[in-house]
């Protein structure tokens, strides 16, 4: 910057050492700051930050956003954020699977999730942001997603094409299933029979934890499930604030 905090070029470490590049405008591209521990604790706490894993760029740190902050540009919406749901193929530095949102797209709505207590907790017939925020609420940010084979049946192909095949767990029964997803058999017995019930009366919609749409019963074995099904970060969306002709 030059002397009346103007904006007269850029500073950059070269081969040759550190160069000055005078220029009458800059570009500041900050990407996001979803690799940022630090920032991310600062605004969007620690829930946030411990319960969700980074499925986004690992080379977005927020330098830019600390560099235009500490010569005075304003930030606006540091605590917007994109995220979406991960399976167990997801490795620390890696993107991972799309995940049952976005390869499952037609199936995913007729499914439910139940957390480590066996139990509902939303709505699962709505977006993946929206699934992703709601598993950073439960026990460990972890959760189930689990339908039957009628469910398979409606989407045969879907469920067939899912990569890793590996990660969709089968059970001949309740009881097993509940195992394998570490659930109180009892508690998803009961969470199961009164979602049924619900449904087969018409009255998904009412529930604790409503099914608005796609409310099918979950009763016919083989069962299957995702699990764990967990919460990833795509990118943080907040940045550096601008006028309407894109200056800071």
């Amino acid at each position: 910057v030059n002397k009346t905090g103007g904006i007269a070029g850029i500073m950059a470490m070269t081969h040759g050492g550190l160069r000055e590049y005078p220029a009458g405008a800059v570009v500041l591209a900050t990407a996001g700051f979803q690799a940022n521990h630090e920032m991310l604790l600062k605004y969007f706490g620690p829930e946030f930050t411990y319960g969700v894993r980074l499925t986004g760029s690992p080379h977005s740190t927020g330098d830019g956003h600390i560099m235009a902050n500490e010569i005075g540009a304003q930030m606006i919406n540091l605590d917007q954020f994109h995220t979406r749901t991960i399976d167990r193929s997801w490795r620390p530095g890696s993107t991972g699977s799309p995940g049952p949102v976005r390869n499952l797209q037609n199936l995913y709505p007729y499914a439910i999730l139940v957390n480590s207590g066996g139990q509902r907790f939303m709505d699962e017939s709505t977006t993946s942001n929206t699934i992703a925020c709601s598993i950073l609420k439960q026990s460990e940010a972890t959760v189930a997603m689990i339908f039957d084979e009628k469910i398979r049946l409606l989407y045969p192909e879907e469920v067939k094409g899912y990569r890793p095949a590996n990660v969709i767990i089968k059970a001949d029964s309740l009881e097993e299933l509940a195992k394998k997803i570490e659930a109180p058999y009892k508690v998803l017995q009961e969470t199961l029979q009164s979602f049924n019930r619900a449904v087969e009366e018409n009255k998904a919609a009412l529930l604790p934890a409503p099914k608005r749409k796609c409310a099918h019963k979950i009763e016919v074995p083989p069962f299957y499930a995702i699990y764990p099904l967990w919460s990833g970060l795509n990118c943080t969306l907040g940045g550096v604030k601008i006028n309407t002709e894109a200056r800071v």
